[in-house]
């Protein structure tokens, strides 16, 4: 969506937001101050595309290549973000299996390639460089923790390299 139709949508989406907003907020002062604030911002989406005008930099229809459908890109990056989000959230969910195990401080890279359609995952990179043991962790089998917490957050054994220096 490019031109006079992203800017229609942003104008839409502002004053349907403020709307929200406005019939959720309690009467007083601070609904006023929001109010203003509100059309601070509506202002500021109706004339975004004015230096474009002036300029002469703007489109009202984007121009697409005859075999690209139009949002295509749009959507791939869309998708590619979730993935890259849930993996954020992986990384996350091991350490902190890691650290109620005792091993602070380690950090989780889960490295991800898209395949045929798919994403996989290439590597789990665990780096202990930094890696301190808290509370009473004597005798931890650092590696065997670290693959079972990749287990049981991807459900699934991958394959974990581990940094030591």
């Amino acid at each position: 969506m490019g031109g006079f139709a992203g800017w229609i949508a942003g104008i839409v989406g502002a004053v349907i937001a403020t709307t929200i907003i406005d019939l959720m907020m309690a009467e007083g002062e601070t609904k006023k101050f929001i109010k203003g604030i509100a059309s601070l911002l509506i202002l500021a989406v109706i004339i975004a595309p004015l230096p474009a005008l002036i300029n002469n930099d703007f489109k009202l229809i984007e121009d697409t290549a005859a075999d690209e459908k139009p949002g295509e890109d749009l959507m791939e990056d869309y998708l590619r973000r979730v993935y890259l989000h849930r993996y954020k959230n992986y990384e996350l969910a091991i350490q902190n299996k890691l650290k109620a195990k005792g091993m602070d401080e380690v950090i989780v890279r889960i490295d991800i390639a898209y395949e045929g359609g798919q994403i996989v995952i290439k590597s789990v990179n665990v780096d202990t460089s930094k890696m301190v043991l808290t509370g009473n962790s004597t005798n931890i089998d650092i590696n065997g923790a670290i693959l079972e917490a990749v287990e049981s957050v991807l459900g699934r054994a991958a394959a974990v390299k581990t940094v030591i220096k």
